[in-house]
C-alpha cells in the first residue's frame, strides 16, 4: 500500500496507523517527505507503528523503539537509549558505529546517525 493511501486510511478510520516500511526504494528528498508526513500525525495524536530497517529513521522520527531479531523481541526503549552501536551490531551482525552530526543550518543541534563499517572489499583503493 502506498504511503498516501496508508495516511488517508489512518485519518479515517482511526487514530493510529500502521505502515510497513514506508521510505523502502525512496530517494532521498522523498524518504524526509514521508517520514515528516509521518511526523504530523505523530503530533496531531496518530499512535504510528511503522516498521523500518533503517536505523536512522528511528533515531529521528520515532519516541520508542522495539527491536526484533529473529522474529523475537530482543529490546524496547527510547531511541537514543536503545540504538546503539554495539545493540546495532549485534542485531545487523556487522560493525555499526553511533555517531553525533552536526548540521550546517544548526551547528548547536546534533543529530545521532548510524554509519556501518565498511569492507576494505568494497571500497577500491
Amino acid at each position: 500500500m502506498c504511503l498516501p493511501l496508508a495516511v488517508a486510511f489512518a485519518i479515517l478510520f482511526a487514530l493510529r496507523a500502521q505502515i510497513d516500511e514506508p521510505t523502502a526504494n525512496l530517494d532521498y528528498g522523498n524518504q524526509i517527505r514521508t517520514l515528516e508526513v509521518i511526523g504530523e500525525l505523530r503530533r496531531a495524536g496518530y499512535a504510528i507503528v511503522m516498521t523500518t530497517h533503517d536505523p536512522n529513521h528511528a533515531l529521528s522520527s520515532t519516541t520508542s523503539v522495539a527491536i526484533l531479531k529473529d522474529g523475537k523481541l530482543t529490546h524496547l526503549g527510547d531511541p537514543d537509549k536503545s540504538l546503539t552501536g554495539t545493540r546495532l551490531s549485534e542485531l545487523y551482525n556487522t560493525g555499526i558505529q553511533v555517531v553525533t552530526a552536526n548540521l550546517p543550518d544548526d551547528p548547536g543541534a546534533g543529530i545521532k546517525v548510524c554509519i556501518p563499517a565498511q569492507s576494505s572489499k568494497l571500497v577500491d583503493s
